[in-house]
């Protein structure tokens, strides 16, 4: 009865071990989706500004620090993106190809979200 028992308790806190270490990563997972979610938000925001210019105007950008705020638990959170624009003239004043990159840095990861498209002269 008393080996059932220590048995019956080991499995049960390693079981309990288990479901926190769940927990761990599921938040870790939901922070990185977070910020790429706001990345590719930058990203296309970047982008339709650019396409709505006129077809000179439309030129590479130096990256731009942008911090983005945000509550998580009730607590305000900010974190630092960095946008750029790049421009690249396929074929001249006919057809532009534009890329919007943001990058971050997460933990000692660097990461980055990237979006094009073309903007062609009418």
């Amino acid at each position: 009865m008393l080996l059932e028992v220590v048995i019956g308790l080991g499995l049960f806190s390693v079981a309990v071990l288990l479901v926190f270490g769940v927990f761990a990563s599921s938040r870790q997972a939901a922070a990185q989706s977070r910020s790429y979610t706001l990345a590719t938000h930058l990203c296309r925001e970047n982008l339709e500004r650019e396409a709505a210019k006129n077809y000179p105007s439309v030129v590479t950008v130096a990256p731009i620090p942008t911090p983005v705020t945000f509550t998580s638990n009730g607590q305000p959170i900010t974190q630092e993106f960095s946008v750029e624009l790049l421009v690249n003239e396929e074929v001249a004043n006919q057809r532009k190809e534009v890329r919007s990159r943001v990058l971050w840095q997460e933990g000692q990861i660097q990461r980055q979200v990237e979006l094009r498209t073309y903007v062609v002269q009418f």
